[in-house]
């Protein structure tokens, strides 16, 4: 095929295709100059993802710390689990897998039932007990 389309092009005379490469010239520039935009584009896209994951990981690590350090175990697994995993891997590589999604949602049913018994430390120091007290049905093991 392309020993035809040489073939082809040799039967042309030089002045046409002199005037054939001038005109065709300005537009590959522009055909250039738009791939290399893009790749521009691209580029400044996949840093802005990359810099958007780092800090959604440091916000959600610092508020995982901050919940830890006050006994708020739900509110650390919250932030530090597999969520963590998945806000990183929506921002960085731009995807998302139903797996991740599944990992979250296991990991916050495995939580919130301790949450919603009241076993927080925010609703010890709210109903007047030091947090990491047993109460109730902990208590009486």
């Amino acid at each position: 095929m392309a020993l035809q389309i040489a073939r082809d092009w040799s039967t042309v005379p030089a002045a046409t295709l002199k005037a054939f490469t001038a005109a065709l010239e300005p537009q590959l520039a522009r055909e250039h100059e738009l791939l290399m935009l893009d790749k521009k584009f691209n580029q400044q896209r996949y840093f802005a993802g990359l810099f958007s994951g780092l800090i959604v990981a440091l916000v959600s690590l610092g508020g995982a710390i901050y919940f830890g350090s006050g006994g708020d175990w739900w509110g650390t697994a919250i932030l530090s689990g597999p969520s963590l995993i998945a806000l990183a891997k929506i921002f960085v590589l731009r995807r998302s897998d139903p797996a991740d999604i599944q990992a979250v949602l296991t990991a916050t049913r495995a939580v919130l039932p301790s949450a919603r018994t009241g076993s927080s430390a925010s609703s010890q120091r709210a109903a007047g007990e030091e947090p990491g007290e047993l109460t109730g049905a902990a208590a009486d093991e």
